[in-house]
């Protein structure tokens, strides 16, 4: 790689420590636009639109669009490239923009528009292959492949708890992380969407992005159900999770409701969690602008393989989700922790949630809009 990496030679992956570094107190603002680079895949029309319209919704400076010129080979089929791709095409251009506009230090994070490739060949065993969101958080570096099926390449972002009743941390802004962890900081990025093989369509994505927006005005009293199953590998591994989220989110002013059956249709959801392997999103009801909804499996972000697809969530109304690119085992450490729902109750905008409640944030998509926000971060 070449040398004008963004701090990549000083990003260390620890997985020991996570919850014990300290932030010092300041006022916490979440994630604001100028903090994120838009990056577009200029050989594509729906690329473009998608990020024109999320740029334009939620003003993101000019300057913060990056166009890269990807070939088709990358983004169409089974969306995939191999690390060297992904430090031509993506990672390198990207990286000597945002410097070349002096932007390298302003941004925090990465949005990619859609028709970019979702998942890198790290190994040519696919349990051992990662996201494009995780060589991302890793600055382009593959790490150990062992760790990454094993779960071990940690977060700095996560908040906890590891277990039940366990320390965490309260929710915090990507700025908070940034003035802490300065060079050891992660790049987090979500993807405004995936309209590739059995992805959602265009209207969908940008109906994701507009409800990104509307989320602020149906934030509040949000409802969220966490559900258990009868099917113990998918949802056994969150079920310990559930009680202190509901506890939290409660005293927000929020409705967690914990549940062994799918209830009858809601109406206006913030949330579903599950473990299954297969769902049928329009069957828990509607979605509230801004919510969030995934379900624990593998390959629900593997578009060639069986199970239920993350992306059925978002075409059935919500407006953020997660999948995973391979086979993760039930390794919750892999999938958002059901304290999602508490930092995005508390202020963090979507991404910022998705971030501090995945331990080990390598082989997971994240789609949606990332800057979907359904409250107000206190002053710490």
């Amino acid at each position: 790689m070449s040398d004008h990496k963004l701090r990549s030679s000083k990003f260390v992956v620890r997985c020991s420590a996570v919850l014990l570094f300290a932030l010092s107190a300041q006022i916490t603002v979440a994630q604001m636009p100028h903090q994120v680079a838009v990056l577009v895949n200029e050989n594509s029309q729906a690329s473009k639109k998608a990020a024109n319209v999320f740029a334009g919704v939620h003003g993101v400076p000019s300057g913060n669009i990056v166009y890269l010129n990807l070939p088709e080979s990358i983004v169409s089929g089974r969306a995939e490239c191999t690390p060297e791709e992904f430090e031509k095409y993506i990672y390198d251009p990207a990286v000597g923009t945002l410097i070349d506009r002096n932007l390298d230090d302003q941004v925090l994070a990465w949005v990619y528009s859609v028709d970019f490739p979702i998942r890198v060949v790290t190994s040519a065993n696919d349990r051992q292959q990662m996201s494009i969101m995780g060589l991302t958080f890793l600055y382009g570096k593959t790490p150990d492949v062992v760790q990454v099926e094993k779960g071990q390449i940690s977060s700095l972002f996560f908040a906890g708890p590891m277990k039940e009743g366990g320390p965490k941390n309260p929710p915090r802004s990507f700025a908070v992380f940034s003035a802490s962890l300065k060079n050891k900081m992660p790049l987090p990025s979500m993807m405004l969407g995936y309209i590739g093989e059995k992805g959602t369509d265009m209207d969908t994505v940008l109906r994701c992005i507009t409800d990104g927006v509307r989320a602020r005005q149906s934030g509040k009293n949000p409802r969220i159900l966490l559900v258990k199953t009868d099917d113990e590998k998918r949802s056994g591994p969150r079920e310990w999770q559930f009680e202190g989220v509901k506890t939290e989110v409660d005293m927000r002013g929020g409705s967690v409701v914990i549940t062994t059956n799918q209830m009858l249709m809601q109406t206006n959801l913030m949330g579903v969690m599950t473990g299954a392997e297969n769902v049928k999103p329009s069957g828990f009801g509607t979605f509230a602008p801004g919510a969030m909804a995934e379900h624990f499996t593998s390959w629900s972000a593997e578009f060639q393989k069986r199970q239920s697809k993350c992306t059925e969530w978002l075409t059935a109304g919500a407006t953020v989700t997660a999948g995973m690119v391979t086979e993760p085992y039930n390794a919750w450490v892999k999938f958002p922790h059901a304290r999602f729902y508490a930092h995005y109750t508390a202020g963090c905008t979507a991404m910022e949630s998705f971030y501090q409640s995945i331990l080990s944030p390598v082989q997971v998509l994240l789609l949606g809009n990332p800057l979907s926000q359904i409250a107000t971060l206190p002053v710490q």
